[in-house]
C-alpha cells in the first residue's frame, strides 16, 4: 500500500497508545483518533474521510493485512466513483472510493460503509488476491494469515479485469 498511496491515515482508538510509535518509523503515515471508536467501525470511516484530502480515497480496514501491493496498482488507475476488488467473484477489500462520491458519506443518513456502497452502486475488479478476503478477527484468523503468508508469493499477479457495473436497486438523488 505505501508504495502506492501517496498519504495513510491510520484512524486509531481503543489501542491507540500501542500506535503511537507508528509515524516516528513511518512519517508517511498520519494517526488520527477517533474518540468515538466504541459507536463502530464507520464511525472511523466517517473520522478518516473528514481528514482525508485526497482526490480518490481507499478505506482500508487494518485487520486485513494480506493484500497485495499489486491490488492496489490496478485499482489505482481506475477512474471508477466506487471500485471493490474480487477474488473468484467475491469482493473484498479495500474500497477505492472518489473524493467527491465520499463526501456523500459525511452528507447522508447512512449507517454503515457497505449501506453507502449498495445505495450508490459499485464496479468491481477481478484479482488474483486472495489477501482481500482474509479478515483477522479471531486467534484462528492469524493462524490461517501466517499459513497464508508462507505460502503465497506476494509479488507474483495474474490478470485483471473490469467487471460490470453493480448499480443501486433505485434512482440516486
Amino acid at each position: 500500500m505505501r508504495k502506492v498511496c501517496g498519504r495513510i491515515l491510520v484512524v486509531t482508538g481503543h489501542q491507540a497508545g500501542n500506535l503511537a510509535y507508528i509515524p516516528e518509523k513511518f512519517p508517511d503515515v498520519k494517526l488520527i483518533y477517533n474518540p468515538g471508536y466504541r459507536d463502530g467501525m464507520f464511525s472511523s470511516v466517517i473520522i478518516g474521510l473528514k481528514n482525508a484530502r485526497f482526490d480518490r480515497i481507499f478505506l482500508m480496514p487494518g485487520d486485513i493485512p494480506a493484500v497485495r501491493e499489486e491490488t492496489y496498482r490496478i485499482m489505482a488507475q481506475s477512474d471508477c466513483d466506487i471500485l471493490l476488488p474480487a477474488y473468484r467473484d467475491q469482493t473484498g477489500h479495500p474500497v477505492l472510493i472518489k473524493r467527491d462520491c465520499a463526501c456523500k458519506i459525511l452528507q447522508g443518513p447512512y449507517r454503515s460503509l457497505h449501506e453507502f456502497i449498495l445505495y450508490h452502486g459499485y464496479k468491481t475488479v477481478e484479482t488474483n488476491d486472495p489477501g482481500i478476503l482474509l479478515d483477522t478477527d479471531f486467534p484462528r484468523d492469524f493462524i490461517r494469515l501466517e499459513r497464508y503468508m508462507k505460502i503465497h508469493d506476494h509479488h507474483s499477479y495474474g490478470a485483471h479485469r473490469l467487471r460490470q457495473d453493480h448499480q443501486p436497486p433505485f434512482p440516486v438523488l
